[in-house]
């Protein structure tokens, strides 16, 4: 804190956006202003704070700042970094990843599509849209009524009509014969014509109606008085269509304005929002969206939400309709205005009919903040409830939010595999999941005891070291000084000895050692090194030098570790958490450069520098999230083969689930089973289920692949 008021001082007298950090270095509260001096200034002012600022100025360690060159300036920075950063103490629009958007492709014969994320591609853009269903169906209404394609053909137009370039599906497809495309793939329609159809539908997904219907209705009347009664009939269909769609929708004023209305519910820490989209007097859309709030206020919330939701949106109306008043409008309606290229005004109505329209996004807001509280306690139940179930009939007090799953799979002894499913909080993890190729056994051999406990070794090593069958890993003795003399490190002009039996680490095996590293400190520089890694050749090919040097790293009170290897053994060293660095320290690169002098063996153009840090060194993320429960696919057999061969963290519940009755079997301290079975009706056996069956599907996906490539 001391930190920040000391900075305080320094702040300018200009717009910008300010960053306050914890003591990690990470981003908690991101905020603009007018005057940073002022605002930053005024959370210090006691008359001022408010709960969440007090834990704010808490948690918070240090300051940083960007100046802008105006108000909107700040604005669009904020809500650019809060979207990137999300932090903690900022009202957070969440799941912006899972919006959807219609798309019309810049291409001669345009297709309407479904994505995720605006590109810089030439293409329009309409959206945020939050319910997939109501898109699908959307993209199949403007396929009925503009026969517009969806293919992912590539169509050029050419003199004599259209040339497919990019075939991917047999053409014409399906859609052409049910009159859901006009098929250009296959020259059944001009260019002029097509654009017209694509036309219609951008101004059919702009809100847009009067203008589609009074074009569809000239071209019917035209149609009519040249006889083509076919052409006129179809074109009858699509205004009858449009026009009882228009009828559908909520006639919201008599003023035929556009204006977005946002109504808000708050309720424990989290906003409801009801945005009601109003084109042309009609109420045409209604998204709901949930807000991470913490202990912000109201006019926060909602200057938070406009940023964020607007920044994602690809349509801005003339007119917002807010509850309540925010701070900064006029900076608001500047961004907003640049944005729609004209015009905006952000409004607080407390009477008339836009009142009305307030008060029906209010009611709409508070219908889905009681709809996702029921959803949330009904999926509660079923995961959270479900973990906590299992938990109690596993006789564990520990809360089970990470549970891990492990299967083998295998075809009559060919493509060995395991796999690790990750569930927390009772719902998968997909992105923790990890597939294993078994290394031990031999070809066509099948033993799902030796795989299981293989896979799980590998994975425990990143949370406790595991014996290797045969090996002990541990500090050398005195009596081995002589073995790892010429391992020591010299100092080049003295020839003094710099490291001694206390740096190293080695690997033993029937009573000789076969393996060493050493991690070195340079106290005077204040650098640590890894050296000296050798494995025996004879032992090669376990992960024997790895899971010494990973053992070396928890030991070391290093947070950065340098080494050097030639180019080759880049990748092995990268498995460890080590990454290449362009900019060594000059110690280092000197003392290497002197090393190669004396050593002709060693080319320098042919060494890389790399690093590991323990603040950074990531290795896998997954592998290193320690669980509170383990699931093997598997009986009494399996589990008592992964105990004896397997070295677990204290803490971490080890069980079985058989599917033969369904029964978890579990040993106790005494080193006695027992097994339990789930209640049929519990949701705990449930859970346990759903997750053996997804660690079983997830094992026979990658043996899947393996045995299809070998087919090719």
């Amino acid at each position: 804190m001391d930190k920040i008021r000391n900075t305080l001082r320094k702040l300018p007298d200009s717009p910008g956006v300010y960053q306050f950090l914890d003591s990690a270095g990470n981003v908690i509260y991101i905020g603009k202003a007018k005057s940073l001096k002022k605002r930053v200034r005024s959370y210090f002012q006691k008359n001022l704070k408010t709960p969440k600022i007090e834990r704010l100025l808490v948690t918070a360690t240090d300051l940083k700042w960007l100046e802008t060159n105006s108000e909107t300036e700040a604005l669009t920075l904020e809500a650019n970094l809060v979207k990137e950063l999300q932090p903690k103490f900022n009202a957070l629009l969440r799941d912006d990843k899972h919006f959807l958007y219609f798309k019309i492709t810049k291409e001669d014969f345009p297709r309407i599509l479904s994505v995720r994320k605006i590109e810089q591609d030439g293409a329009k853009y309409f959206g945020p849209k939050t319910d997939s269903k109501a898109v699908r169906d959307t993209i199949q209404l403007v396929q009925k009524l503009f026969k517009v394609r969806t293919c992912n053909l590539g169509i050029r137009a050419q003199d004599s009509g259209a040339e497919v370039f990019k075939k991917t599906i047999k053409y014409p497809c399906l859609f052409a014969h049910i009159n859901f495309c006009t098929a250009p793939c296959d020259s059944k329609i001009s260019r002029e014509d097509y654009a017209e159809s694509v036309t219609a539908a951008v101004d059919f997904l702009s809100g847009d109606s009067s203008k589609i219907l009074h074009n569809l209705r000239t071209k019917m009347s035209a149609a009519a008085a040249e006889k083509k009664f076919e052409l006129a009939g179809q074109l009858r269909d699509q205004v009858s269509a449009i026009e009882n769609l228009s009828a559908k929708q909520l006639a919201s004023a008599t003023d035929l304005a556009s204006r977005d209305v946002v109504g808000v519910r708050i309720d424990f820490k989290k906003a409801y929002f009801a945005l009601l989209q109003v084109r042309d007097g009609k109420l045409i859309d209604a998204k709901n969206f949930v807000f991470s709030v913490g202990e912000s206020e109201l006019p926060e919330i909602l200057e938070s939400f406009l940023t964020q939701f607007f920044s994602l949106s690809t349509e801005v109306p003339p007119e917002i309709l807010l509850p309540e008043k925010i701070e900064n409008v006029s900076a608001l309606e500047q961004w907003l205005a640049e944005k729609r290229g004209a015009r905006v005004k952000v409004l607080f109505p407390k009477k008339g009919g836009k009142s009305n329209l307030l008060a029906l996004a209010e009611k709409n807001a508070a219908a889905f903040a009681v709809q996702s509280k029921a959803k949330f306690e009904n999926a509660s139940a079923r995961t959270v409830g479900a973990a906590a179930e299992l938990a109690k009939l596993l006789g564990t007090e520990k809360e089970l939010k990470r549970i891990e799953a492990y299967d083998i799979s295998h075809f009559a002894g060919t493509a060995t595999v395991g796999s690790m499913i990750v569930f927390e909080r009772g719902e998968p993890k997909s992105s923790d999941y990890r597939h294993f190729k078994i290394r031990s056994l031999k070809k066509g051999a099948v033993d799902d005891y030796a795989s299981l406990a293989e896979i799980l070794a590998r994975r425990m090593e990143y949370l406790v070291p595991q014996n290797i069958p045969g090996y002990k890993i541990r500090r050398p003795r005195k009596a081995e000084a002589k073995i790892l003399e010429q391992s020591k490190l010299r100092d080049f002009t003295t020839g003094k000895q710099l490291s001694d039996l206390s740096n190293f680490l080695v690997a033993e095996f029937d009573k000789k050692v076969v393996a060493r590293a050493q991690i070195h400190e340079w106290k005077k520089e204040k650098l640590f090194g890894l050296y000296s890694v050798w494995v025996d050749p004879e032992h090669r090919g376990k992960r024997l030098g790895q899971s010494l040097i990973r053992e070396l790293l928890r030991k070391s009170k290093a947070k950065k570790v340098y080494l050097n290897c030639h180019h080759s053994l880049a990748n092995y060293y990268a498995e460890l958490g080590f990454q290449e660095i362009r900019k060594t320290p000059t110690f280092f690169e000197k003392s290497l450069r002197e090393f190669c002098h004396r050593d002709p063996d060693t080319e320098f153009s042919e060494q890389i520098f790399m690093v590991w840090e323990r603040k950074t060194a990531s290795g896998d993320s997954s592998f290193k999230s320690k669980p509170q429960l383990i699931i093997l696919d598997g009986g009494k057999g399996q589990l008592s083969t992964v105990l004896d061969k397997v070295q677990f963290p204290k803490n971490i519940t080890v069980a079985a689930l058989a599917k033969k009755n369904e029964e978890i079997w579990q040993r106790d301290a005494k080193g006695k089973f027992k097994n339990i079975i789930l209640p049929r009706d519990s949701t705990a056996l449930f859970l346990a289920q759903r997750i053996r069956d997804e660690a079983h599907r997830f094992a026979n996906s990658l043996r899947e692949k393996l045995q299809n490539s070998w087919k090719k």
